[in-house]
Protein backbone atom coordinates (compact mmCIF):
# COMPACT_ATOMS: atom_id res chain seq x y z
CA UNK A 1 0.00 0.00 0.00
CA UNK A 2 2.91 2.63 1.11
CA UNK A 3 4.12 1.88 -2.35
CA UNK A 4 0.95 2.57 -3.88
CA UNK A 5 0.45 6.03 -1.93
CA UNK A 6 4.41 7.35 -2.73
CA UNK A 7 3.20 6.74 -6.73
CA UNK A 8 0.45 8.62 -5.89
CA UNK A 9 2.26 11.72 -3.89
CA UNK A 10 4.59 11.70 -7.15
CA UNK A 11 1.73 12.37 -9.88
CA UNK A 12 -0.06 14.82 -7.76
CA UNK A 13 1.49 17.45 -8.85
CA UNK A 14 0.20 20.34 -6.71
CA UNK A 15 -0.30 18.21 -3.53
CA UNK A 16 -4.50 18.48 -3.19
CA UNK A 17 -4.67 14.94 -3.06
CA UNK A 18 -6.20 14.92 -7.18
CA UNK A 19 -4.33 13.12 -9.82
CA UNK A 20 -5.65 14.62 -13.14
CA UNK A 21 -7.06 12.40 -15.91
CA UNK A 22 -3.86 14.17 -18.37
CA UNK A 23 -1.61 11.69 -15.67
CA UNK A 24 -3.72 8.25 -15.52
CA UNK A 25 -1.37 6.93 -18.37
CA UNK A 26 1.97 7.74 -16.41
CA UNK A 27 0.30 6.36 -13.13
CA UNK A 28 -1.05 2.76 -14.38
CA UNK A 29 2.30 2.40 -15.94
CA UNK A 30 4.39 3.59 -12.82
CA UNK A 31 2.04 0.88 -11.65
CA UNK A 32 2.75 -2.11 -13.18
CA UNK A 33 0.05 -1.80 -15.24
CA UNK A 34 0.62 -1.82 -19.64
CA UNK A 35 -3.28 -0.32 -20.45
CA UNK A 36 -4.42 0.68 -24.35
CA UNK A 37 -4.82 3.65 -25.12
CA UNK A 38 -8.59 2.95 -25.44
CA UNK A 39 -8.66 1.95 -21.77
CA UNK A 40 -6.64 4.99 -21.14
CA UNK A 41 -9.41 7.48 -22.68
CA UNK A 42 -11.99 5.12 -20.86
CA UNK A 43 -10.79 6.45 -17.40
CA UNK A 44 -10.01 9.84 -18.36
CA UNK A 45 -13.32 10.00 -19.86
CA UNK A 46 -15.10 8.58 -16.43
CA UNK A 47 -12.63 10.58 -13.69
CA UNK A 48 -12.63 13.86 -15.96
CA UNK A 49 -15.99 14.92 -14.56
CA UNK A 50 -15.09 14.51 -11.43
CA UNK A 51 -11.80 16.78 -12.14
CA UNK A 52 -9.64 13.63 -11.26
CA UNK A 53 -8.63 10.74 -9.20
CA UNK A 54 -8.49 10.57 -5.21
CA UNK A 55 -5.89 8.30 -3.75
CA UNK A 56 -9.15 6.30 -2.53
CA UNK A 57 -10.42 6.12 -6.19
CA UNK A 58 -7.04 5.06 -7.60
CA UNK A 59 -6.92 1.84 -5.01
CA UNK A 60 -10.05 1.22 -6.39
CA UNK A 61 -8.90 1.25 -9.68
CA UNK A 62 -5.84 -0.88 -9.49
CA UNK A 63 -8.17 -3.60 -7.99
CA UNK A 64 -10.54 -3.45 -10.73
CA UNK A 65 -7.88 -3.37 -13.47
CA UNK A 66 -6.29 -6.39 -11.65
CA UNK A 67 -9.24 -8.32 -11.09
CA UNK A 68 -10.15 -7.41 -15.21
CA UNK A 69 -6.66 -8.75 -15.82
CA UNK A 70 -6.38 -11.53 -14.07
CA UNK A 71 -9.77 -13.03 -14.60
Amino acid sequence: MELFRQVFNYLDKTRCGIIYPEYFSELLRISGFNPTQAEIKKLQDKYSQQRGLTFDDFILLIVLVRTVRLS
